[in-house]
């Protein structure tokens, strides 16, 4: 037990009459904040600081999870379209083609090249006189982020687009043999890496291999990978994300048209106009397959998707990011009154995203009253399984479903646990101002401050 110059105890009396006593370390003492709620009772069980607003990490993804189902459902999905415009005789098209994007967080190289040759195949052209236009303006404006030390050439620094494919990510192969790392990056790269990673002994896991690399632009045409990896991330790769849409998606459409055999004169960035014949349209994956993968393994594209989908979707989309912001607001006022929430990008990734414990309890209760609460729980992240808790808290697997939240000064969790005895408590665990990189005392303690929690709502009958 860390040394506690100043004894923190806090009792609530519980329905077996039994004390549920918590301590706080006293390097915790001003930086924690706690709230817990027995969801057979509604009545709070624990609480500390309950009302100071925190910065939330990616556990701002609860909220923008509840929002994203309130306006838009576990249905709702993204669509691609090609059109053209003209005629076409003898397989030729006099005109354009024109690829709409639709803010699909999912679209790849395979789905855009089937679309193109499904495109031929109804049409028969083989010739273009005129331009494939690429329109993203679903998306009028980009979201903000006001995260500490921003990684702009990081997967998760890869921003929502209008017309997204492959997430924009360029893949670097990565090759570990005898303790030494090797990249291997594709032709099409046009810079240069500066190989500075480190072998990482032991048998570490790797679930994704850029949890593991920093990557910096050194000079005008090199970027520095550093960083440690373990042996598991063999044959793996790290994204690089180099925030120009355009210039990946014509990369890759340009591609795919070569491969259906389709001559073109150009292809430009535009805006399809209203008198075009659509040809086919792409339906993506919906809300019920993202909303796992978001909470899960806290993806900030898809967390920042449905945030301007809000405003893409449900607004006259004047200015997609501040109607997100403004449906983003009015869906959790028609609900809540949590004045601290100031939403930026629904994915955490914010200086400003702030909710108290308390209100982020209150929130999951009305979820858990909801009949989206089995499926929302289930997008969670639970130990011992691929995601975020995969290596913590292992001893309650099935019990603790709870989205983590990490910035370089907070780590939070937020979500359900359901004891030994089936019963269910809302609970938000909140730490600002500590240090999360490597195993720091700090974080060391807050996370055996939710242990101890977790152990004493185990026996709770």
């Amino acid at each position: 037990m860390p040394k506690i110059s100043k004894l923190l105890i806090l009792s609530f009396l519980i329905k077996t009459g039994a004390a549920l006593e918590i301590i706080i370390p006293d390097a915790l003492e001003n930086k924690v904040a706690v709230s817990v709620i027995d969801l057979n009772t509604n009545k709070s069980v624990y609480s500390y600081h309950p009302d100071k607003p925190m910065l939330l990490a990616s556990n701002m993804k609860v909220v923008t999870s509840y929002v994203a189902l309130k306006k838009l459902g576990w249905d709702f999905n993204w669509h691609t379209k090609i059109a053209y415009s003209g005629n076409i005789e003898n397989n030729v098209l006099n005109g354009n083609i024109y690829i709409i994007g639709g803010g699909d967080p999912f679209l790849n190289t395979s789905t855009i090249t089937n679309m193109i040759q499904s495109f031929k195949n109804d049409t028969g052209i083989d010739i273009i006189s005129g331009k494939i236009i690429l329109d993203n303006s679903v998306f009028n404006t980009k979201p903000k982020n006001s995260e500490l030390h921003p990684e702009p050439y990081a997967t998760y620094s890869v921003e929502p687009d209008g017309l997204l494919i492959d997430n924009d990510l360029t893949m670097v192969n990565i090759k570990i043999k005898n303790g030494k790392i090797s990249l291997v990056k594709p032709n099409t790269l046009g810079l240069k890496l500066q190989n500075n990673l480190k072998y990482l002994p032991g048998k570490a896991s790797c679930r994704n291999a850029n949890d593991y690399v920093t990557i910096k632009k050194i000079a005008k045409n090199t970027l520095s990978l550093s960083g440690s990896l373990p042996q598991k991330c063999n044959k793996k790769e790290i994204g690089i994300y180099f925030g120009d849409d355009f210039s990946y998606d014509k990369k890759i459409i340009a591609k795919s048209i070569a491969n259906v055999g389709i001559r073109y004169d150009s292809i430009e960035s535009g805006i399809a106009p209203a008198d075009i014949n659509i040809i086919l349209t792409h339906n993506s994956e919906s809300i019920n397959t993202l909303l796992p993968i978001m909470n899960q393994m806290s993806n900030n594209t898809y967390a920042k998707t449905l945030f301007m989908s809000l405003g893409a979707f449900k607004t006259n989309n004047s200015n997609t990011y501040i109607n997100s912001v403004n449906e983003y607001k009015k869906t959790i006022a028609e609900a809540f009154d949590f004045p601290e929430l100031t939403p930026e990008n629904g994915a955490g990734l914010s200086r400003h995203e702030k909710l108290s414990a308390k209100h982020m309890t209150q929130l999951l209760q009305a979820i858990y009253s909801s009949s989206d609460y089995q499926k929302f729980r289930l997008s969670l992240p639970t130990p011992g399984e691929s995601g975020t808790l995969e290596n913590d808290f292992k001893t309650y697997h099935n019990q603790l479903y709870v989205k983590t939240g990490t910035l370089d000064d907070v780590k939070a969790y937020s979500g359900y646990f359901t004891n030994s005895n089936d019963h269910t408590y809302a609970i938000s665990i909140i730490a600002n101002d500590i240090k999360t990189n490597g195993s720091t005392s700090e974080l060391t303690d807050f996370k055996q401050l939710l242990i101890s929690l977790l152990a004493q709502l185990n026996k709770n009958k």
